[in-house]
């Protein structure tokens, strides 16, 4: 069931723009690349100030701030307009789904 569920997610997101985002000059689609930019973020020396825009809370508690992403140009800012209030929500979700996978084990 959950595995139905969150390729389900992974299909809805990556279905979106068909580009994903840039991370380290990879692209990664959406989902895959949300994590990969929370992993790159977490080593950024600048992580403090990251934190004081959380727009996004992902993986273990990982916050990092989707205007910081447009500002970086790992995303362009139509994506931003209309993906702030969608990934905010996807990020609790997935932190949601992440639990109840755990949970299940």
């Amino acid at each position: 069931m959950t595995s139905k569920i969150m390729s389900d997610l992974v299909m809805h997101i990556n279905s979106g723009n068909g580009k994903g985002i840039w991370v380290g000059g990879k692209q990664f689609q959406l989902l895959e690349g949300i994590y990969q930019l929370s992993h790159e973020i977490w080593r950024d020396p600048k992580i403090e100030e990251v934190k004081s825009r959380i727009m996004i809370k992902l993986d273990g508690g990982i916050e990092f701030s989707i205007k910081w992403l447009v500002d970086l140009g790992a995303i362009n800012e139509d994506l931003y307009q209309k993906g702030t209030v969608a990934l905010t929500e996807l990020g609790f979700e997935l932190i949601e789904l992440k639990k109840s996978m755990e949970e299940e084990e």
